[in-house]
C-alpha cells in the first residue's frame, strides 16, 4: 500500500472526526484519548455512536430545548426546518450541513457534529495528556465509526504518534479490505477487534453486512505478530444465546496463536445512546430489548475460560 503509507506520512492529511475524548479507560492499557472517526460500513442496530455512522456534517436537534421560534427555519436557505401548526420540525434529507441554523438558534436546540481535522491538529490535541499516558501506560485510541473507512487519516495518526512515542490502539470492526487493515494493525500497539457472529446471515441481519470478510480478516490477524483483544457485544435477541457465543469463543479459541489474544472483552448492550438517535431523527430499532440477565453475564466468563481465553466483562484487566 505504497499510496496509502506516503498519504500517512503527511501530517495535514485530513478525515471526518466527531469527537475526542480524553480520560478513557475502557479502550487499551492505562488513561487513554480516544479519537472518533466518523463514518462507518456497518449499520449495528444497536450502535451507541450513530453520528458516527456517516462522513459528513450532521445536525442533531434537541427537541426539549425547542421554543418553536422559528430563528431557523428563517436561517435555512434549505428547507431543513419547518414549523408545522406552530411546532417545529426537521428534515435531516435537506439539511447539507451549512451550519446557519445553529448560529442563529437562541436556545442550543442545535448542534453540528462533525469536522474535518488534520492529523496533526488531532495529535496535538491529543499530546496535551502526554503526562497522563506517561504516568499510566496510556495513549491514543483511533475509534469511531471505523478508522479503516479513513485509512489515510488513520495511518498519518499511527505513525506520527509512534514516532513521538505514543501508545497506540485502534478498534476496529474487521469489515475492511486485507491490505487496509493490515497497514495499520502493523503500525498499532494494539488491535481491538469486534467478533459480533459467526452466523453470515444473522450477521447481517443485525450489521447490514456479511461476516465472511471480518471472520477471514480476524483469521489473519490472529496469525500476525500485533497483539489483539476480541471485543463481543452482547446484544438481546441477536447473540445473547449461549450457543452463539460458545460459537465466536471456540472460533477464537481454535484460531488464535498462544499469546497473541490477550483477551476477551465481553460487553453487555446498554441503551446509551437512545437519546442520539432522536435527536438525529432516526429510529432506535431495539427500544423494547430486554436487557441480558446477570445470569448470562455471570456464566460468560467462564466459557471463555474453559476454552483456555482470559476473559472480562465490561472491564479491563491491565
Amino acid at each position: 500500500m505504497r499510496e496509502l503509507d506516503r498519504a500517512g506520512a503527511d501530517g495535514a492529511t485530513e478525515g471526518w472526526i466527531f469527537d475526542i475524548q480524553r480520560f478513557c479507560v475502557h479502550d487499551g492499557p492505562g488513561i487513554r484519548t480516544l479519537i472518533f472517526f466518523k463514518g462507518c460500513p456497518l449499520r449495528c442496530r444497536w450502535c451507541s455512536n450513530p453520528e458516527g455512522q456517516i462522513a459528513r456534517l450532521e445536525l442533531m436537534v434537541d427537541q426539549d430545548r425547542c421554543d418553536n421560534c422559528g430563528t431557523c427555519v428563517a436561517a435555512c436557505g434549505q428547507g431543513a426546518h419547518v414549523l408545522v401548526g406552530g411546532v417545529h420540525s426537521f428534515d435531516m434529507d435537506r439539511c447539507r450541513g451549512h451550519g446557519a441554523c445553529v448560529l442563529a438558534c437562541p436556545n442550543g436546540t442545535l448542534r453540528m457534529v462533525g469536522s474535518r481535522r488534520s492529523a496533526a491538529s488531532v495529535l496535538r490535541s491529543a499530546r496535551s495528556d502526554h503526562l497522563f499516558f506517561d504516568n499510566s501506560g496510556g495513549g491514543i485510541t483511533l475509534g469511531g465509526g471505523e478508522p479503516t473507512a479513513q485509512p489515510e487519516l488513520a495511518l498519518a495518526l499511527l505513525q506520527q504518534a509512534r514516532r513521538l512515542g505514543i501508545h497506540t490502539a485502534m478498534e476496529t470492526c474487521g469489515f475492511a479490505r486485507w491490505e487496509i487493515l493490515e497497514s495499520l494493525a502493523s503500525r498499532a500497539d494494539l488491535v481491538l477487534l469486534d467478533i459480533k457472529h459467526l452466523d453470515a446471515q444473522a450477521h447481517r441481519r443485525g450489521t447490514g453486512v456479511s461476516n465472511e470478510t471480518i471472520l477471514e480478516n480476524a483469521r489473519r490477524l490472529f496469525a500476525g505478530s500485533v497483539p489483539l483483544i476480541v471485543r463481543v457485544p452482547i446484544i438481546p435477541g441477536f447473540n445473547d444465546i449461549q450457543g452463539d457465543l460458545e460459537a465466536i469463543l471456540d472460533f477464537v479459541a481454535s484460531h488464535a496463536a498462544r499469546g497473541r489474544v490477550r483477551r476477551i472483552e465481553l460487553n453487555p448492550y446498554h441503551r446509551f445512546g437512545v437519546d442520539k438517535y432522536r435527536r438525529l431523527g432516526r429510529p432506535y430499532e431495539l427500544a423494547a430489548a430486554d436487557p441480558i440477565t446477570a445470569e448470562f453475564l455471570q456464566r460468560a466468563p467462564a466459557l471463555a475460560e474453559a476454552r483456555g481465553l482470559e476473559a472480562a466483562v465490561q472491564g479491563w484487566l491491565y
